[in-house]
């Protein structure tokens, strides 16, 4: 396997279920012709724990057999990875936490932050443009279910329901 040419972008996803987490890790990138296939993300196993706290993984993904006819354009290809029962504050070892996570491809790569609840909370008030992974409430937990008022309509712009109504008729912002 090699890494892919260039790395386009990272989302994590971290789900908190006791004091242990799962972090999901979606990685979308190009590769270099087409044929390329298989894109899997590859731990970096590290014998002593980074200064920086930050766990990387390699784009991988197999290759077009050297007799393959391919085209010389960039394609696209996706990875994903999950971690399982993640300590995010000892995550390197007591009081060694998580800090990120990388993704590296031949020509670049990316950084995802880890941050806690309320570093995710003042960062999204300060409308910072960073890459950050943020903490989620497990499926379920809710006390009521989502509703269309409250929960779906205004994630809908105007002009979003205007190019619905337009092309099918259909009013998203009238109830049947």
């Amino acid at each position: 396997m090699t890494q892919i040419h260039v790395l386009d972008e990272v989302t994590a996803q971290i789900a908190e279920a006791a004091a242990l987490s799962h972090i999901s890790i979606i990685a979308l990138g190009r590769a270099s012709t087409t044929g390329w296939s298989d894109g899997r993300l590859a731990r970096i196993v590290n014998v002593v724990p980074p200064s920086d706290g930050i766990v990387e993984f390699e784009f991988l993904a197999n290759a077009p057999l050297e007799t393959a006819i391919v085209l010389e354009v960039l394609t696209p290809i996706s990875a994903n990875s999950a971690m399982e029962n993640v300590d995010i504050s000892n995550f390197w070892g007591t009081g060694l936490p998580l800090r990120g996570i990388r993704v590296l491809a031949a020509r670049n790569s990316k950084t995802v932050e880890v941050l806690s609840k309320e570093e995710s909370s003042e960062l999204n008030r300060k409308m910072s443009p960073r890459a950050v992974a943020v903490v989620v409430e497990p499926t379920g937990s809710a006390k009521d279910p989502p509703g269309y008022q409250e929960d779906i309509r205004p994630l809908f712009r105007n002009r979003d329901a205007n190019a619905m109504r337009i092309q099918s008729g259909f009013d998203l912002h009238i109830l049947p």
